[in-house]
């Protein structure tokens, strides 16, 4: 069971908790997360993962965002030498698919996460996530997403986690 809050450069604060459930003599899990914005709108994801006998985790799951509508998706997860990639799809609530794909990689004490998402008329949306642990229980995220035309923004947020045991 996880909890924690994330303040971003307005000064608003968002609060997210989540549990997940692993059975690892099956080689399965279970994920819930909870995502209550600013203006008291909650979000959720509710997910089912498996391990494969190649040793990829293959996930499929569900999201429902702020505005109440759902999306599902489906996708796998394979070990690198730094991180992890992932690929996968996302159906939206309009029943249109995108191809989604993320790598994560740690050096030096940063996290970088790079998602793409390629929608179904072939425009592509990357968005990248560099975290790093501060000495105060905090990390800083820098958060860069680039536009299918190109325009790129960026946005820094101050994350601290507080884990509670059940």
């Amino acid at each position: 069971q996880r909890s924690g809050s994330v303040t971003n450069q307005d000064g608003k604060t968002a609060r997210r908790d989540s549990v997940r459930t692993t059975d690892k003599a099956a080689g399965t899990s279970t994920y819930n997360r909870t995502t209550t914005g600013p203006e008291g709108k909650t979000a959720t994801a509710t997910s089912d993962s498996k391990k494969n006998a190649d040793g990829t985790i293959s996930t499929e799951g569900s999201r429902t965002g702020f505005n109440g509508k759902t999306s599902t998706f489906a996708n796998t997860t394979t070990k690198t030498e730094d991180g992890r990639a992932t690929t996968g799809t996302v159906t939206g609530p309009d029943g249109k698919t995108a191809a989604t794909s993320s790598a994560v990689s740690q050096a030096d004490g940063q996290t970088t996460k790079t998602q793409t998402a390629t929608g179904p008329n072939g425009q592509t949306t990357e968005r990248v996530v560099t975290s790093k642990a501060n000495g105060d229980g905090t990390a800083t995220r820098v958060i860069q997403v680039t536009n299918p035309d190109g325009t790129t923004s960026t946005r820094t947020e101050t994350v601290k986690v507080e884990v509670t045991k059940p």
